[in-house]
């Protein structure tokens, strides 16, 4: 209730009904006044004073109702300089937009909100900020909207906005700043036409912090105003929606996702810590239950705790999520994630399936169900139309351009797989993405000498350890240098190889070019353990596996392997 009264005391304080109720007092006493100085000297009636402060009584209500309903923004007085006035074109409101693209959905990147907080420490308040405004705006189906990820290569960017429309072929930018000060709020956000680089609206939000709420949402709807956009009922209640109504709670959730975007265990560590705070005052809360999942699972995948311990603590939150929200499409992602990591990826692929008819533009369950189809399944076909998604809302972060590689490399498209590996290493700052995958795609287009000096590339710039171990293992294996190949492969790299489920695949074909037969036959036994069903790519495409394709055991296994192939394609309407 009290968060409620703060909301709404919040809105009469936006939308300027204060000054109005100000305004028409000072107006309303001097009107009084003269009317009781000049009217009797006019020989009016006795009734004539009265019935002037019954119509100034009965004006103020009307005057706060009409106040609310048109949020009266004056123009401030003043000459403005010739760039405050083109910032400023529409100043304090969201007006209509004209476009000449009538019929054509609209598209839209919020850049990341500049921090202007004297306490560095405070920078995740604006970047938590900017997420929550992208999240709310990307239900809207009728607007194309960039992904958090993609605007993040953004940050701090030298290029100007016409640079960053072109690049991401969208209409419109967002940008802002945020100021926390102790409790005081001010955050200013401008909508900006990218083709004409004109600034359409800017406002100011001035506050406190628990009027972060409103704020967040009266951005989202000055650009569904000024887009004119249509909002669907559910729409409309999800910009509304307030997952988080206390922000003593949200101070909490944002400072964790900052350290969940950081990795490590420590900062893994801080953000369960901040969640377990926030749930400490909330109570049960399907967010923050989501949070502590997704803390779960990124301990297990950057192997900070990589047990099964680890997988059913997230399969917990992941269900406690589900039970108060049964329609969330982030609880069958987190929990298609779950069956990933315990190799289950048919299992996995439902519920992301199942997550995207939610939400279609549900970003994670794009991504790693284009690789379930793509590289377990072997149907790279099923995730034309997924492909097509990401790469309207999602094409700059390196995940998801690693992952299109992958759906081109399946798909037999070997050049736009290497571009795509190409363009992931480039938008890549961690050196993950400079990784073996793209030299055995080189391998199957016959080009070993290239997939060989990418491996060097990768030895010597010596960014991840057992990546380093990967690529000395499979460049020795090329070179038929099978001492030096098997000296390379380290415990961690078996181990890693043996848990990730698109490793488990290469590694059977590295054994296979070794001649370690039996080697080969228990790593591609493990494989189809794990779900791989992927018939295409063992019985004729990996050419690395001719060595082993004759022997009784492979074919006794491509036998079973063709019928579950088959079986996914059918339950999904595709041919054989």
């Amino acid at each position: 209730m009290a968060s409620r009264l703060l909301g709404f005391l919040a809105e009469l304080r936006r939308r300027k009904v204060y000054h109005v109720a100000v305004a028409y007092a000072v107006v309303s006493a001097i009107v009084a006044g003269a009317a009781n100085d000049f009217l009797p000297r006019l020989s009016a009636p006795d009734w004539a004073v009265g019935f002037i402060l019954f119509l100034l009584l009965i004006g103020f209500p009307i005057a706060l109702v009409l106040a609310w309903a048109y949020e009266v923004r004056p123009e401030e007085p003043g000459s403005l300089g010739p760039s405050e006035n083109a910032a400023l074109r529409f100043p304090q409101s969201a007006a209509p937009i004209p476009t000449s693209n009538v019929g054509q959905r609209k598209s839209i990147v919020v850049l990341p909100f500049d921090s202007m907080s004297p306490d560095p420490g405070d920078a995740y308040f604006a970047d938590g900020l900017t997420e929550e405004i992208t999240s709310g705006l990307s239900h809207l189906r009728s607007l194309r909207v960039i992904s958090r990820n993609s605007a993040l290569v953004f940050k701090s960017t030298p290029k100007d906005v016409r640079a960053i429309g072109r690049e991401l072929d969208v209409q419109y930018v967002l940008e802002g700043s945020v100021r926390k000060a102790g409790n005081d709020l001010r955050i200013t956000a401008q909508l900006i036409d990218a083709i004409s680089d004109e600034h359409l609206w800017t406002e100011k939000y001035d506050g406190v912090l628990e009027d972060v709420f409103v704020m967040q949402e009266d951005v989202s709807r000055s650009i569904v105003d000024a887009l004119q956009l249509t909002l669907r009922p559910e729409e409309d209640r999800q910009l509304a929606e307030r997952p988080i109504e206390d922000v003593r709670v949200l101070d909490c959730y944002l400072k964790a996702r900052s350290d969940m975007m950081a990795g490590g265990g420590e900062h893994l560590q801080r953000a369960l810590h901040n969640l377990k705070m926030g749930a400490e005052v909330l109570g049960e809360s399907d967010i923050l239950y989501q949070g502590m999942a997704e803390v779960h699972l990124l301990s297990y995948e950057y192997g900070v705790k990589q047990d099964e311990e680890t997988l059913q603590h997230a399969e917990e939150f992941a269900n406690l999520m589900a039970s108060l929200r049964p329609d969330s499409p982030h609880s069958h992602y987190l929990r298609g994630r779950i069956e990933r990591f315990r190799s289950n990826s048919s299992g996995a692929a439902v519920h992301w399936e199942r997550a995207l008819a939610l939400d279609p533009n549900h970003l994670n369950s794009l991504v790693w169900l284009v690789a379930a189809y793509s590289i377990q399944a072997g149907r790279p076909s099923l995730a034309d139309a997924l492909v097509h998604r990401l790469s309207e809302i999602d094409p700059l972060t390196p995940l998801t351009v690693f992952v299109m590689g992958m759906y081109h490399w399946m798909a037999g498209r070997l050049e736009a797989a290497t571009s795509a590996f190409d363009k992931a290493v480039a938008l890549d700052t961690s050196g993950i993405f400079l990784h073996p995958h793209a030299a055995y795609a080189l391998v199957w287009q016959d080009k070993r000498e290239d997939a060989v000096d990418l491996l060097d590339r990768i030895i010597e710039r010596n960014a991840v350890p057992f990546l380093v171990d990967w690529a000395a293992f499979l460049k020795h294996a090329l070179q038929g240098d099978k001492a030096s190949a098997m000296a390379a492969l380290s415990d961690e790299l078996r181990n890693y190889c043996w848990f990730d489920p698109e490793a488990q695949w290469l590694a059977t074909s590295t054994f296979s070019v070794l001649g370690e037969k039996d080697e080969a036959r228990r790593w591609l036994h493990h494989c189809l353990d794990c779900g791989w069903i992927n018939y295409p790519v063992f019985s004729s495409q990996d050419p690395l596996l001719e060595n082993v394709r004759e022997e009784e055991w492979f074919k006794d296994m491509m036998s079973g392997v063709k019928t579950d192939w088959d079986a996914f394609g059918a339950e999904r309407g595709v041919d054989a």
